[in-house]
């Protein structure tokens, strides 16, 4: 059990250091500007995109129009944006030179102007599906083993205000095995928020925060008299954890994702078993 332990822990350690290369690997891209060889991060990607630098605590910001990259700066911000945006009626009169008000009037460029943009849906939906493995530490599991399961999930975020932000509904369903018996069927409600929104990487935090499953499942209990017997329960169950992960998506086309996750890294609210969580999948999610 303890060679397991020391497995499952090299597992993990593998699992963040493939996430902090992952980071290094796609978060940004190497520009040219006036000369300067700058690794920049995409905040807004279209027919005009917004870039960012953040080498230092405050932030750079350049656009992209075709092949020419220039930089904003607090004295031509407005004068650079209109120049760019000729074609369209924007009004930068009270424009603010900070990220969200700059990724903002860059989005109202791409969809065609105010008028354009007023008229799309403020709500996206992203849906994913996914498989793996967990030794589901809330459930009976004395030899600490590993069924596989699957699922499906609903990612609803917005294009414009709060981008980084997602509200998740996930369906999942395990397959027992001899050696772990837990049949179970479960509704998650959680909250996804983007470290890094890139134009070909996301890396998140997310949590659960709420869960309703139904379950069956069998383990061996210790009797006074006669050695462990099988004892089956059956049941529902809702519960509000806050169950902490992390986890990333690479884009392989336009609105389409490969995804890698890790739940449950830290499970608060809910009576656990001792043993290393252990909960990690794999997937693909495109833009409905």
């Amino acid at each position: 059990m303890e060679a397991k332990r020391i497995s499952i822990m090299k597992n993990a350690a593998f699992f963040i250091l493939f996430l902090l290369f992952s980071l290094s690997s796609f978060a940004q891209e190497q520009y040219t500007v006036n000369g300067e060889e700058l690794m920049l991060y995409v905040e807004e990607e279209g027919k005009l995109t917004l870039l960012t630098e953040r080498s230092t605590r405050d932030y750079r910001f350049f656009l992209k129009k075709e092949d020419q990259v220039v930089e904003l700066t607090p004295e031509n911000y407005k004068q650079k944006i209109d120049e760019f945006t000729s074609d369209v009626d924007l009004n930068t009169r009270k424009l603010g030179f900070n990220r969200r008000e700059l990724s903002r009037v860059i989005l109202k460029y791409n969809y065609g102007g105010e008028d354009e943009m007023g008229s799309q849906s403020d709500v996206s939906i992203r849906l994913g599906v996914w498989g793996g493995q967990s030794n589901f530490i809330s459930y009976e599991n004395d030899q600490d083993e590993l069924i596989p399961f699957a699922g499906i999930e609903l990612e609803v975020y917005s294009e414009t205000d709060f981008k980084r932000n997602s509200i998740l509904a996930q369906v999942r369903k395990s397959f027992p095995s001899e050696e772990f018996e837990l049949d179970l069927t479960e509704l998650m409600i959680g909250y996804r928020f983007k470290v890094i929104d890139s134009k070909y990487f996301h890396f998140y935090l997310e949590a659960e925060l709420i869960t309703f499953g139904r379950y069956d499942e069998t383990f061996l209990e210790e009797q006074t008299s006669g050695g462990p017997t099988p004892v089956n329960q059956t049941g529902t169950s809702l519960n509000t954890p806050v169950g902490l992960g992390a986890g990333m998506a690479l884009r392989i086309f336009k609105g389409s994702y490969l995804t890698l996750g890790y739940s449950n890294l830290v499970k608060l609210g809910e009576s656990t078993r001792s043993d290393f969580p252990i909960d990690v999948r794999a997937g693909f999610k495109f833009r409905l």
